[in-house]
């Protein structure tokens, strides 16, 4: 099926779940909607999804420790040998990251979930930048998690970044960005600021109404 550059939403509990992302028209994202466990095939070295994994051996963080410059230096060796496309193969292997974060966090295995997205997001945003429509759709998955895990402020802050790049590239009239402010709305409630939330809400169902019509179960849903 054709997706956007952004993220699809799909109804999930009282947030809205992004199931998809790709990378400007070129790349087509397809994350797991079912419990099926994605095989140890895909990435070397990597078994069931509930294992827990040294995820930054894929992508070292940025410090300045020694092992994170002996990870990064391993990496560079490998992209200077020409393994393959070096960007390509970076956003593939972010892909799976994500998709492994994704079939742990509806497995409610959240630590392993919350690293695999960390790193997912890092590779993406060393590959692609960090305005890039698939880094919003990982951000927007890793708010969702942070919402599971009770950590609202941590929610809140992403929702706040996805909504940044999102309006960045679409404006501020597009089905997406009325997703990630129905989010924030969630958030709100959940923090107690209902006014806020209420707020939001209401501004939600008005660009679902113009967008999709009076009669939509987007528009439905929100009211």
């Amino acid at each position: 099926r054709s997706r956007s550059a952004f993220a699809t939403a799909a109804a999930e509990s009282s947030d809205l779940e992004r199931v998809s992302c790709g990378s400007e028209g070129e790349l087509e994202v397809y994350l797991e909607t079912s419990s099926d466990m994605l095989r140890a095939g895909s990435l070397p070295g990597f078994g069931f999804a509930g294992q827990s994994f040294n995820y930054d051996d894929f992508f070292p963080p940025m410090g300045g420790d020694k092992k994170s410059k002996s990870l990064r230096g391993k990496k560079d060796k490998k992209a200077k040998a020409g393994k393959g496309d070096r960007e390509g193969s970076d956003v593939n292997v972010a892909i799976t990251l994500h998709q492994i974060a994704q079939i742990n966090r509806r497995r409610g295995h959240h630590t392993v979930a919350l690293s695999a997205y960390q790193v997912a997001l890092r590779g993406m945003k060393q590959a692609l930048g960090d305005r890039h429509p698939n880094v919003a759709a990982i951000l927007g998955n890793l708010g969702n998690l942070y919402k599971d895990m009770d950590k609202f402020d941590e929610a809140y802050g992403i929702y706040q970044e996805v909504l940044s790049i999102e309006t960045h590239h679409l404006g501020l009239s597009h089905p997406e960005v009325s997703i990630t402010l129905h989010n924030i709305a969630t958030i709100e409630s959940s923090r107690g600021r209902y006014s806020d939330a209420i707020n939001l809400y209401t501004q939600v169902i008005k660009m679902q109404k113009s967008l999709f019509g009076p009669n939509h179960i987007s528009a439905a849903v929100t009211s």
